[in-house]
């Protein structure tokens, strides 16, 4: 399967939203992830390179750009190696690391995505 660029689909030059390169038809096409190290190729049938966008490397499907960071951080020394972050736009402490969730913003992404 050969690659196909997607530049004209593309809402600015800083979209990260919208994959760059896609290859296969149908229920077999896949987009290419630039975002991870290596890149990769992830379905879009099932949704699974949105989902991997979003959840992953925080890049919200309206805008094509990373969410905000956290205004403040908050570590706390617990055996879960607790961490919140101060949302900028509802103002609340949202739990980013937890005992279930260790060194993962996936927590922040879902709640900047609402």
């Amino acid at each position: 399967m050969v690659p196909k660029t997607q530049e004209e689909k593309m809402r600015s030059s800083n979209d990260l939203y919208t994959p760059r390169w896609v290859r296969g038809d149908g229920t077999a096409r896949e987009a290419w992830c630039s975002l991870c190290e290596p890149g990769k190729w992830m379905q879009l049938k099932t949704s699974q390179y949105w989902y991997h966008v979003r959840g992953t490397h925080g890049v919200n499907s309206v805008t094509g750009k990373i969410y905000d960071p956290p205004l403040q951080l908050r570590c706390y020394d617990d055996a879960a190696g607790t961490t919140l972050g101060l949302c900028g736009e509802c103002n609340k402490w949202v739990a980013i690391c937890t005992a279930k969730r260790k060194r993962t913003f996936a927590a922040w992404f879902k709640h900047a995505h609402k």
